[in-house]
């Protein structure tokens, strides 16, 4: 006997080798990584046990003393541990390709040699990731597991790492035949593969019938091999589950510096595409797997808005946020639709409406003049106060006013937020008055069409708790930029877990922070502090038993028993102000019984009191009958680039043009001499 049966252990797993006692140990590797991809040579110690303690096999020498000494004892078997070395980042990072449907690559994994780099003489380089590809075809009767597409794999993979070129005669389910491309030209190269079906099963493993791995042309070198999306997503599938937005130029970057050829743009962006499809599924199959209480303990005011999508079929998300009682985002619903639409809007409102307690008070919208927005809300939530979104209406009222006059618009725009925010009819009127006179056309009609009490807090009847901006919802739709990226089904899904984080991470700093033993939320808590000592030193008068006249740098009369003060800001706020607080404490009683319960403690726990539920995929159903699939929208391509930050215009949003003096009217607007209406008419 001049061999011995080695048992060759990793964790859990083993496999057995002949070892013979002139074995070398490059060669006990190659077997080895033939058997197990996720080593390489240069990543793997090799040991055996002495007296329980690891014993390191170096070199040849090590590995036939060590033959020799089981085959002198008369061991039966001699047992070997495998384990890895510190990672290196020249050796394969995984042992599963992740095709569709891919099979395991077989991984025979050759000793290669540091490379030196010859910019910088004392560096030595990590050897190439694609050293390995050389040796992919060892001989006949190799055996490939995973079939036909592992074959065509290593194809593909010793063509990119050798360069020769070679073509396929035969590519069956159940054989593939190829040899080299200059077999039929002067050199008459004789490589040629041979494969077959071990089974003659369809799926079944595949099995090396003829090989001849000895090119005779010239050749080995090739810029840009010929691979598929499939491989190149293999290679790169766990940087993009890393970084979803990776640039295509980084991944063909990343083949040049770590594999050592090119590969297009085209290859680099469709290989990122089934990489995102194989980590999170289809576009196509997403749709199918689409399907509050908290909200009745928050404020009853929602900020809706629509944001744009990036995935394959775009389309717009909506979605409805409140806010607690400590002044935090509080998302509601959200939804996905082809386009931002009346129509559209009209099924988000309706299926709000129906996640909505009906004993709620009154809501009010804010949001910017959207299409659909102006015209369903009134139409779904009859009761509903809306108003406009004071950011969106400044943005619209800067399109009207010329680019050159900075200080003239600064001027005009401080009169329309003086007249939005002014809390008293006094402050409004005379600021509007200022505005009216305004010289400027455009602007006059634009305010002409905005009814006061949907923009102007002292006329709005509803209650916005101070908040003229729609800046709640933008914020939401800021937070989840990278999820909008994504296909729906996934989207949707990483959007419920991140909010299933944040809302048990708020759970449990209410119940646990000291800042949140006391009777209001930290935000109102404070604001209920400084309300105290800015009216410290107010003189009042009472009235009545409830009614009061507070004397500061103004005369203010205060009503407890209505909740309401001269200055309007509890009514705008709905919160008590400096006057009623110092009026609450000189009557003595509890300012915290003229809080609305909104923004208590006890309120914000139980607004997140019932947790998200996880939803598992373990029954998600791996194919999709075409009878049950839901396509998305055929939306074509866009011409351009797309802005990832552009906003969506609402109505009565008017065309930011330049502003220049014609040169034949000499007037300051958007046309010149060439389309001047006064040239035309004559």
């Amino acid at each position: 006997m001049d061999s011995v049966l080695a048992l060759v252990c990793h964790k859990e797993d083993c496999l057995t080798l002949r070892i013979g006692l002139q074995e070398s140990f490059a060669n006990l590797k190659t077997s080895i990584c033939s058997s197990w991809c996720e080593f390489s040579p240069p990543s793997m110690d090799i040991f055996h046990m002495v007296d329980d303690q690891q014993k390191v096999i170096h070199s040849d020498f090590d590995l036939q003393c060590l033959a020799l000494f089981s085959m002198y004892n008369k061991e039966g078997i001699m047992e070997l541990l495998v384990s890895h070395k510190t990672e290196i980042s020249g050796s394969i990072s995984s042992g599963i390709i992740a095709f569709d449907d891919q099979p395991q690559s077989s991984g025979i994994i050759p000793f290669e040699k540091p490379r030196i780099d010859y910019d910088v003489p004392d560096k030595i380089k990590e050897p190439l990731k694609s050293a390995h590809w050389l040796h992919l075809f060892q001989g006949v009767e190799q055996l490939f597991p995973g079939g036909v597409e592992q074959v065509r794999c290593d194809l593909q993979k010793y063509h990119a790492a050798a360069g020769y070129e070679y073509m396929v005669y035969r590519n069956e389910k159940l054989r593939i035949g190829a040899r080299c491309a200059n077999k039929n030209k002067e050199e008459k190269c004789d490589w040629h593969l041979y494969a077959v079906s071990v089974d003659g099963v369809v799926g079944s493993p595949f099995i090396i019938k003829e090989l001849n791995n000895q090119h005779t042309c010239v050749g080995g070198f090739v810029n840009m091999p010929r691979i598929s999306k499939k491989l190149v997503s293999s290679l790169i599938i766990d940087e993009i589950k890393q970084d979803p937005n990776k640039k295509t130029k980084h991944i063909m970057e990343s083949f040049t510096r770590d594999f050592g050829f090119d590969i297009s743009r085209y290859y680099a962006y469709a290989g990122k595409k089934h990489a995102l499809n194989t980590s999170w599924g289809e576009n196509e199959k997403s749709f199918m797997f689409l399907n509050c209480r908290g909200f009745n303990f928050c404020r009853p005011v929602l900020f809706v808005d629509a944001a744009h999508l990036k995935s394959k079929y775009l389309g717009h998300m909506m979605a409805a946020t409140g806010l607690t009682g400590n002044d935090e985002i509080f998302p509601l619903a959200y939804g996905v639709v082809s386009s931002e639409n009346e129509a559209n809007w009209k099924w988000f409102l309706d299926n709000l409406k129906k996640v909505l307690s009906p004993l709620r008070p009154k809501l009010t919208f804010v949001s910017d003049r959207g299409i659909g927005l102006v015209t369903q809300i009134p139409i779904v939530f009859p009761e509903a106060f809306h108003g406009w979104c004071y950011w969106h209406m400044e943005c619209n009222i800067n399109t009207c006013l010329p680019k050159s006059c900075k200080v003239y618009n600064k001027y005009v725009l401080g009169l329309f937020k003086k007249c939005a925010y002014a809390s008293t009819h006094k402050e409004f009127s005379e600021n509007w008055d200022k505005l009216r006179k305004v010289q400027n056309q455009k602007l006059q009609d634009y305010l002409s069409r905005a009814p006061l009490d949907k923009w102007a807090s002292f006329f709005f009847k509803g209650r916005r708790y101070g908040r003229l901006c729609s800046n709640i919802a933008e914020s939401f739709n800021g937070s989840v930029v990278e999820e909008r990226e994504k296909p729906i089904a996934i989207m949707v899904d990483e959007i419920r877990v991140k909010l299933m984080d944040q809302m048990c991470k708020r759970r449990e700093d209410s119940a646990n922070l000291m800042k949140w033993r006391q009777t209001l939320c930290p935000e109102y808590e404070a604001l209920l502090h400084d309300n105290k000592m800015h009216g410290c030193n107010y003189q009042v008068t009472k009235s009545s038993e409830y009614v009061f006249e507070v004397h500061a740098s103004l005369t203010q009369t205060v009503d407890l028993k209505r909740r309401t003060c001269s200055c309007n800001r509890w009514r705008i706020d709905g919160f008590p102000c400096a006057h009623a607080v110092r009026c609450i404490m000189v009557n003595g009683e509890d300012p915290y019984n003229y809080v609305e319960h909104y923004f208590t403690v006890k309120f914000y726990r139980e607004s997140y009191k019932h947790a998200i539920n996880p939803v598992p995929t373990v029954e998600k159903p791996v194919t999709v009958s075409p009878k049950s699939m839901v396509f998305g929208p055929n939306n074509g391509p866009q011409p351009g680039r797309p802005s990832k930050k552009k906003r969506i215009p609402n109505t009565g949003s008017v065309a930011n043009k330049k502003m220049r003096t014609c040169g034949s009217c000499k007037v300051l607007t958007t046309h010149n001499k060439r389309t001047c209406p006064s040239r035309q008419i004559s």
